[in-house]
Formats: structure tokens, C-alpha cells, sequence
């Protein structure tokens, strides 16, 4: 679901400038200048290494910074990068998520679930002969 909400709005052209420093005007006159860390489906904003600007112009340093999708007023896209671009690299993330890494366990357990198939198949040819016997045996008496 939360995909679908990605691709039907402009949150894949902000998910796409996830590790890039962007500069974002909040509603209340302030900016936020840093990295962005993270964008969840609802647009609340993580970011690092951040200088915020108050209304009044007054500048402070914050390691860590998250803004509530409300007070979000706009994100300013850094000239350099290609919009058409950014927006095909984000959907293919979307459409295209990365494999997964197959490790020891992993592949142990894959084994015992194709086993345990194996083992399901075989009760049902059991069940399915013993019931031919039993549909044979009462159609001889």
C-alpha cells in the first residue's frame, strides 16, 4: 500500500533525494539546510548534519533533525540534480527492490520448507492410494 501511495504522488521525487543535502522551507518561515536521511510514506523527513534557520534569521547546528510532513512548506532541489532522472531511478527502486542475500540460514531453511513440501506430497499420494484401496475394495462387495 505504502508503495502505491510512493508512486501516485510526488514522494518518489523526494524519496529520491534521500542522501543528498537539500534546503527546506517550513511553514512557520523557518529553513532547515542538510542531508536527508530518510522519507517515510507519509513525507515526516529525517535529516543530519542540519542548520536550522529561525524566522527571525538566527542560525542553529542539530545533528539529527525530523520535520512533520505538515510543516513542510517546500524542498528546494538542488540545481545539479537531473528531476526526469531522479524520478525513473526512484520508481525502479520501488519496482525493482534489491534481492535478497541468501546466507547459511537462509538457504537451511529454504532446504527444510522444499523438504517439508516433499513430505506433504508424499502424505497426499498416501492418502489418495489408500483411498483408491478403500473406493476398490468396496466396489468388489
Amino acid at each position: 500500500m505504502n508503495q502505491l501511495i510512493s508512486v501516485k504522488n510526488l514522494l518518489v521525487l523526494a524519496k529520491g533525494l534521500v542522501g543528498k543535502y537539500v534546503l527546506v522551507d517550513l511553514r512557520n518561515d523557518s529553513a532547515v539546510n542538510g542531508k536527508i536521511d530518510d522519507i517515510d510514506s507519509s513525507m515526516n523527513v529525517t535529516m543530519s548534519d542540519v542548520i536550522f534557520t529561525d524566522a527571525g534569521g538566527n542560525e542553529y547546528y542539530y545533528n539529527i533533525f525530523f520535520i512533520k510532513e505538515r510543516n513542510i512548506r517546500y524542498i528546494h532541489i538542488p540545481t545539479e540534480v537531473d528531476i526526469n532522472n531522479l524520478i525513473v531511478s526512484s520508481l525502479e527502486k520501488i519496482r525493482n527492490p534489491k534481492k535478497r542475500v541468501i546466507n547459511l540460514k537462509t538457504s537451511r531453511l529454504m532446504q527444510r520448507q522444499l523438504e517439508t513440501l516433499q513430505r506433504v506430497e508424499e502424505i497426499k499420494k498416501a492418502k489418495q492410494k489408500m483411498k483408491e484401496q478403500l473406493m476398490a475394495s468396496t466396489s468388489k462387495e
